[in-house]
């Protein structure tokens, strides 16, 4: 078969920079209800049912990738690879089916042992009733996740942010409508979650015929024995990349639950308060991821084109930009955690509040790594990136359980210090296949720590470390203030543009 590439005369898709500020005007009011959503639901469900939330919800981010052996996460890679070649349509076919058939397959597997992955996930054997309820609601989470990768892949970046906003909406109208009006439990909020994925990929039907266009005239096809023998090992490192950052976010959860030493009512209700340290954190790693996902195809593009050294610079860029607007970011939490927590939250999360900083700064890292493992991905080393995250695991496992017996901040700075160890290996990684590092990025990597010394005194470091940067240059050099000021500049003119007053 020819495997001749009729390379498009332009990409199609959002540009970049149009497609970020789309995803952040959208991320902005979704996080926005987001945020809220979480407030009202930690107020409003006990402490014991909030665990039991936080645990389901942790299985269903980890299943979900799980069952379909992390297919869908390599449209970010192989679409643009595909489009090229007029093999997308076939690539497409072929992956909806395995997905279908993988989900059916593993979803039923897990409906038989409902009793003891009850047990095992949430700590308690009777709670079989809200692991069905996960269960059910598992299929439609895969089937979002799986249009989600796809829409991002194909740089529908209105379409993946209206979908994200949509899903977001939906759930906080379902989970507090199922919430007040049937039953005060986590079966409620799991049920909506389900609820509100499929209301969520109803959203994008008028997208739809944008969305056909970009395979409809493809008639290449594309062998069976071709397509694993690419996709297969690429697909099965990002599967293992998937399971190694879940279950990191999983193991903290049932360390508590397993090795707490608690009854199963009480663990419970210290996984709530872990889980209310970090409502607002995963706000900031969950955009950085999405921000990710959103660059991975020009990325991919441009090595394709083999502008290598360009991919080397967004990526240090797009690292130290994250970094010091997320420690912003973490900061302004901390100044205004008195009010969240004694006020909205009426005090009763007080080991969650003493966790926040670490949290903050865990997620802050963590997203970090989902920028930097774009290098790796873009360079076909997806599983030296499951290599790192396989380290961060265990040394987070081996953590805690120093940390338990200490509490939720040592934990949570367990946690945090795991990841950090993940980043930089993923750094020593890119390093190796050409990505450029500089002590710029080292001390971006590191800014996030001034967030436990309190909001005062990491406000005093950081303004310190930006004026430093000023007069020597240590975290931007001048390339990149250059890049940063176009960027501001295109902004700007665009914004003339649209509002001339």
């Amino acid at each position: 078969m020819s495997t001749a590439t009729q390379v498009r005369s332009t990409p199609r898709g959002d540009s970049l920079l149009g497609g970020v500020a789309v995803m952040l005007v959208l991320n902005v009011v979704q996080r926005g209800v987001g945020f809220a959503r979480g407030l009202l639901f930690c107020r409003i469900l006990a402490e014991d049912a909030l665990g039991l939330f936080s645990l389901s919800n942790g299985f269903l981010l980890l299943a979900a990738p799980l069952v379909v052996l992390g297919l869908p996460g390599s449209f970010g890679r192989y679409v643009e690879y595909y489009r090229e070649r007029s093999q997308l349509r076939s690539y497409l076919v072929q992956m909806t089916v395995f997905t279908i058939v993988l989900t059916g397959f593993g979803t039923l597997v897990m409906s038989l042992f409902g009793s003891q992955l009850a047990e095992l996930v949430l700590g308690d054997a009777s709670a079989a009733r809200l692991m069905k309820y996960s269960l059910a609601s598992l299929a439609a989470v895969v089937a979002f996740n799986f249009l989600n990768e796809l829409l991002t892949a194909l740089r529908q970046v209105r379409a993946v942010s209206w979908m994200q906003f949509v899903n977001s909406l939906a759930f906080t109208i379902f989970g507090l409508g199922l919430v007040l009006l049937w039953e005060s439990s986590a079966e409620a909020v799991v049920l909506a979650f389900g609820i509100s994925c499929v209301v969520a990929m109803l959203a994008v039907l008028p997208w739809w015929s944008e969305i056909h266009a970009e395979f409809s005239a493809d008639r290449m096809p594309l062998e069976a024995r071709e397509f694993w023998q690419r996709l297969l090992p690429f697909a099965g490192w990002v599967w293992l990349t998937n399971l190694m950052a879940n279950a990191a976010d999983m193991v903290d959860r049932l360390m508590l639950i397993h090795y707490s030493h608690l009854d199963h009512q009480a663990a419970q209700a210290l996984v709530g308060q872990y889980h209310s340290s970090r409502v607002v954190p995963l706000l900031l790693a969950s955009l950085a991821v999405t921000i990710a996902a959103i660059v991975l195809p020009h990325l991919s593009h441009a090595w394709e084109a083999g502008r290598k050294r360009e991919v080397s610079a967004q990526v240090n860029l797009s690292l130290k930009l994250i970094a010091v607007v997320f420690t912003v970011g973490g900061l302004l939490v901390l100044w205004g955690s008195p009010l969240l927590f004694d006020w909205l939250l009426a005090g009763k999360y007080s080991d969650g509040l003493a966790a926040l900083p670490w949290a903050l700064v865990g997620c802050i890292w963590f997203g970090l790594f989902a920028i930097a493992q774009n290098y790796l991905w873009c360079a076909e080393h997806a599983r030296l990136g499951t290599l790192a995250l396989a380290v961060g695991l265990v040394l987070n496992v081996l953590l805690n359980l120093i940390a338990i017996p200490f509490g939720l901040s040592a934990i949570m700075a367990a946690r945090a210090t795991a990841t950090l160890a993940s980043v930089i290996l993923v750094l020593g990684f890119n390093w190796k296949f050409g990505q450029r590092l500089g002590r710029g990025l080292w001390v971006a990597m590191l800014a996030p720590l001034v967030i436990v010394t309190g909001p005062a005194l990491g406000s005093v470091l950081l303004i310190a470390l930006m004026v430093l940067d000023w007069r020597v240059k240590w975290l931007f050099d001048a390339e990149e203030e250059q890049q940063i000021q176009t960027v501001i500049g295109r902004g700007i003119a665009k914004l003339r543009d649209r509002f001339p007053v």
